[in-house]
């Protein structure tokens, strides 16, 4: 593959080299040839950002060699170079390197981004008005359990629960009309096994670009424990109603109890037992 590379690159370099001669001779009746010697840049920048800077050079050097043979006089012959050549010589060489490098950093910081892309444990995704994924990174991936090209070939909408599509979808579209930079919201997305995952979602859209960038967080587990724990608080709740109603049965029957320690007349423990049932079954209405 790297062999490959390398040819293609002289072949790039010859061609572009040949078509802007072409052109050149296309031109020579029309205008100052001379002038437009810096088009022979259109052959030499596309290489330099793509094969770097050795085919870049050597494209230089084919630039200034084609167009002393071809347009300067003697005509197809060569003679001894002058300052003036070495001049567009040099400014070609210079616009190589300059180009080269500023791929190479270009393309050095494309590629610490994707590192960081793929190292993040959040879910990053980037998505168009047309409501397709146009990138995620291996997060998004592992979370869903869906391949990268399943998660680019649908709808993002697809893959939300059915019962939060169209809050999801209002959600979105009410930030934009209300011209919100950040939306921060929660819904439920669907993996590929069929379970349900509870996604924090950070987005923010871009309409002149007409992308959204977004950052979600799986927070199942978070949603299941806020549950378990929203429920067992219930039942503390409902234990603790049930202990104040055993408190309050076992103090009316000390009540009772002490009366009839007392030799209390039979018609007033009635009397006092109706009275403490009626009081404990209102106390339960209540």
């Amino acid at each position: 593959m790297p062999t490959r590379r390398w040819l293609s690159g002289w072949f790039v370099s010859a061609a572009l080299v040949a078509a802007v001669t072409g052109v050149l001779l296309l031109l020579e009746g029309h205008t100052r040839v001379s002038g437009l010697v810096v088009l022979y840049l259109l052959a030499v920048v596309p290489v330099a950002v793509v094969w770097g800077v050795m085919h870049a050079l050597v494209a230089s050097v084919a630039s200034a060699a084609v167009f002393d043979y071809v347009f300067v006089p003697p005509r197809y012959g060569f003679e001894p170079i002058d300052t003036g050549d070495w001049i567009g010589l040099a400014a070609f060489v210079v616009a190589a390197l300059v180009t080269s490098r500023l791929a190479t950093l270009s393309r050095e910081r494309a590629r610490d981004l994707e590192r960081i892309l793929d190292l993040s444990l959040d879910m990053l995704s980037v998505s168009g008005d047309d409501g397709y994924l146009k990138r995620v990174n291996p997060a998004f991936e592992r979370t869903l359990g869906y391949s990268r090209r399943e998660l680019l070939s649908r709808p993002l909408l697809e893959f939300v629960h059915p019962d939060d599509r169209e809050r999801a979808r209002g959600e979105m579209s009410g930030a934009l009309a209300r011209g919100e930079g950040i939306l921060r919201f929660e819904d439920r997305f669907v993996s590929r096994d069929g379970s349900v995952r509870w996604l924090e979602w950070n987005a923010r859209q871009v309409p002149e670009q007409g992308l959204t960038y977004a950052a979600a967080r799986d927070v199942t587990e978070r949603r299941f424990s806020e549950d378990r724990l929203r429920e067992a608080q219930r039942m503390v709740e409902a234990s603790r109603d049930e202990l104040r109603v055993l408190a309050d049965e076992q103090a009316a029957l000390r009540r009772v109890a002490t009366l009839v320690a007392r030799g209390v007349p039979p018609a007033e423990i009635f009397s006092a037992v109706a009275d403490e049932v009626g009081a404990l079954f209102g106390a339960e209405e209540a």
